[in-house]
């Protein structure tokens, strides 16, 4: 209990001092933590400094992308090789095909062959003057079981001209307008690199013969 009022009024300044000190260190507090940057919001802003520069939008007047030029198809639309041309029912050759010799529809004579995208007639006759010099070889070269898978009594022509050799694979039998290049020739003169031994067993060939042969091979190995 207070005594005098003096001493009263010594206590009520005293509580309104500490009050005052109390009220401002609370402002004190608030302006801090206005001034603090929130803890959040730096780290949302780290995050997006660290995203890196945006993806340029496609440009939209750039047109489609230009197809790979090494997917080209050697075809073709009609299926056509690029050796070959389109003559309406199937695809030919117009260097070699007899039906379509040079352009489509022109078709080679009797005795006559494509060779070179024209039609040739050689001097040699395959029919008169090659087949009967291969009939000798009938013997083994003929029947139902040839040897070689050479028939040379039924289709002669078709299984010597552009035919690959089955005993010597790679080789072709016959090569048009080449007879260096013919296994034919090879295995009649008995080359160093045929297969197998000289044609025929019976005996070489006399040389008027193989000349005959060659010339029908130079001449374009026509079907005449």
């Amino acid at each position: 209990m207070l005594h005098s009022p003096l001493r009263f009024r010594r206590f009520l300044l005293l509580v309104s001092i500490v009050a005052l000190l109390a009220t401002a260190c609370g402002s004190s507090d608030d302006v801090d933590n206005e001034d603090s940057p929130d803890v959040g919001t730096q780290v949302d802003a780290g995050t997006v400094g660290d995203a890196g520069p945006a993806e340029p939008e496609p440009d939209a007047d750039a047109g489609p992308a230009e197809p790979d030029a090494t997917g080209e198809d050697s075809d073709t639309e009609s299926g056509c090789t690029a050796e070959e041309t389109d003559c309406g029912d199937s695809c030919v050759d117009l260097d070699s095909d007899d039906d379509h010799c040079g352009e489509c529809g022109n078709a080679c004579g009797v005795g006559e062959s494509c060779v070179d995208a024209q039609c040739q007639s050689g001097d040699v006759s395959f029919s008169e003057d090659v087949e009967p010099i291969l009939d000798g070889c009938i013997t083994c070269h003929g029947g139902v079981t040839p040897r070689a898978d050479l028939n040379l009594s039924d289709d002669a022509y078709d299984s010597l001209v552009d035919v690959e050799s089955t005993d010597c694979p790679g080789r072709i039998r016959v090569f048009p307008g080449e007879p260096d290049e013919s296994y034919l020739i090879d295995k009649l003169e008995g080359a160093d690199d045929i297969c197998g031994t000289q044609m025929p067993q019976s005996g070489e060939l006399p040389a008027s013969e193989l000349d005959t042969i060659r010339q029908w091979i130079s001449e374009g190995a026509l079907d005449n």
